[in-house]
């Protein structure tokens, strides 16, 4: 910081733009390996615009405000719950502030940047609580944000937007029950693909895993929801999108990515073992545990206690499907072991800290006992 204050004597901006630089370095680092970088990055924006005027130095000012409303997002993305709702609602108004100022006639990248980043996080609140006006919302600052993509042709932006459109088309298909969902799990599998078309693994493998993951997930949900012997087929094509995507989210390059798709794919593997018969069965369930057994030796219950805790829920859904394809013994063996790692979750879980989760938590074990009542 005193370095960068050294160059006001050249340019009275300069100190600004040196903090602002380096304020995007540390949220970088925040979002690829975790830890105090997110505070740092805080620091490092609350000096950039000490001294600042909104007036005399518009986008300079407005610059610092969108920073500081990614950072915002990007930590209440992680958080969830209701600390993590208040980031997001902090977020969304610092974008909606930037887009005063970012006109599209003159900024249009901007502005579309402002309005993608936009789109996440009302996406993000709609999936949390379904209100109707964000969902429009979201659609809004979609579509212009794609319009303006379009027009400055930068096209893996503007795939980057349709990616950010699945998300919407997947959380709204969440919200809805039986056939009702399919038809926005179909666009959102559209968006994905076209997304794909214009990426390759070569040119830009960052956008291209992630494209990959995004479509993997939409192929997930979509086989939990039909129950037939198409889900098997849509697992497997969802266990190619998450193997393709950790060829570029390697543990060591990006960890946190990483950590999210291990864990989609422990859960894809898990849907295909459950929906499988015999011998393969089994297979991909040992599969999917073993997935789940690796993200556990990067996460803790101390460390990052959410991810850890998510863990434990899914190995308990692995033991859960393992007990369907034993005998009795075997069944109530598997039963008691996905107890076990519920009551693991629930140490994080519980109903003070993330009473969302709690309620999925309470759920499978509700269902669990239900399954060891009717046990022989």
């Amino acid at each position: 910081s005193a370095t960068a204050d050294s160059f006001g004597a050249i340019d009275p901006l300069e100190p600004a733009r040196r903090k602002s630089r380096s304020a995007k370095l540390f949220s970088q680092y925040g979002a690829k390996y975790g830890g105090i970088a997110y505070s740092l990055s805080y620091k490092m924006l609350e000096a950039a615009q000490t001294g600042l005027s909104e007036k005399q130095q518009p986008e300079m000012w407005f610059e610092i405000v969108h920073q500081r409303a990614i950072l915002q997002a990007s930590q209440g993305f992680t958080a969830g719950g209701l600390d993590g709702r208040r980031l997001i609602e902090l977020a969304i108004a610092g974008y909606l502030g930037a887009l005063e100022h970012y006109d599209g006639s003159v900024f249009p990248a901007e502005r579309a940047q402002v309005l993608h980043n936009l789109t996440q996080s009302y996406t993000t609140m709609f999936g949390q609580t379904g209100k109707r006006d964000l969902f429009l919302q979201a659609c809004s600052a979609n579509d212009e944000a794609q319009r303006l993509f379009r027009q400055t042709n930068l096209l893996v932006k503007l795939a980057d937007s349709l990616l950010a459109r699945s998300d919407l088309m997947l959380a709204g298909g969440n919200r809805v029950h039986g056939h009702a969902a399919f038809p926005f799990f179909d666009a959102a599998t559209v968006c994905c693909e076209l997304a794909l078309g214009s990426l390759t693994q070569f040119d830009h493998p960052v956008e291209w895993a992630h494209a990959n993951s995004k479509l993997g997930t939409v192929r997930t949900e979509l086989a939990n929801r039909k129950g037939d012997p198409d889900a098997v087929h849509l697992f497997g094509l969802a266990e190619q999108n998450f193997r393709a995507a950790l060829k570029v989210r390697t543990r060591t390059t990006f960890p946190i990515q990483w950590a999210a798709t291990q864990n989609a794919l422990g859960l894809c593997l898990k849907g295909q073992g459950k929906g499988s018969l015999g011998s393969k069965g089994l297979q991909k369930l040992a599969e999917s545990e073993a997935v789940f057994n690796e993200l556990l030796q990067v996460s803790t219950e101390t460390d990052q206690p959410a991810a850890w805790a998510m863990t434990q829920r899914n190995l308990a859904l692995v033991e859960e499907a393992k007990a369907e394809c034993g005998t009795s013994l075997e069944s109530e063996h598997h039963l008691a072991v996905a107890l076990n790692f519920l009551a693991a979750a629930e140490r994080v879980q519980s109903a003070v800290n993330m009473p969302a989760e709690n309620v999925v938590v309470k759920r499978i074990r509700n269902r669990i006992d239900g399954k060891r009542a009717r046990n022989p």
